[in-house]
């Protein structure tokens, strides 16, 4: 056991304090670029000036056209199938992924949870947001949506 003057253990607790209290206010939060940006000249192409990588640079993003994908339903794996992307009505330069009517018979969904389905793409395409907790996603490396 250590014995210290009263007033030396005071300040060796209000040093201690102080410390604990510089480091602990020393982090400050990081806040990334809305985008990326690419590197065009890298590309061996000749028409540079008219290609748009900026596409690329949200999380998630494919290219709006069709793509031969396996299904993942909670960790159920349907057959390989054609899912379709297409820009969404409220993000002309986003891209979400077209579940049609055929696809959701395959989900086994409950009868109430099909009534309460909202469709769009001239109701060819399921409005995910209309099932709580459902969400269509790519994942491109391993040609699966999920």
């Amino acid at each position: 056991m250590v014995f210290f003057p009263a007033g030396t253990r005071f300040r060796i607790q209000l040093l201690r304090a102080c410390i604990c209290l510089a480091i602990s206010s020393a982090v400050a939060p990081g806040y990334a670029d809305d985008g990326i940006q690419f590197n065009t000249d890298v590309l061996d192409v000749n028409d540079r000036k008219n290609i748009d990588l900026s596409q690329f640079s949200r999380s998630g993003y494919m290219m709006p056209g069709a793509y031969s994908l396996t299904v993942h339903i909670n960790k159920n794996e349907l057959p390989e199938q054609n899912i379709h992307f297409y820009p969404p009505e409220d993000d002309p330069k986003g891209s979400q992924a077209c579940l049609s009517p055929a696809l959701v018979e395959q989900l086994g969904l409950k009868a109430d949870a099909l009534k309460a389905l909202r469709w769009w793409h001239q109701d060819e395409c399921l409005d995910t947001t209309s099932l709580k907790g459902m969400e269509a996603r790519a994942i491109w490396p391993l040609r699966r949506c999920t």
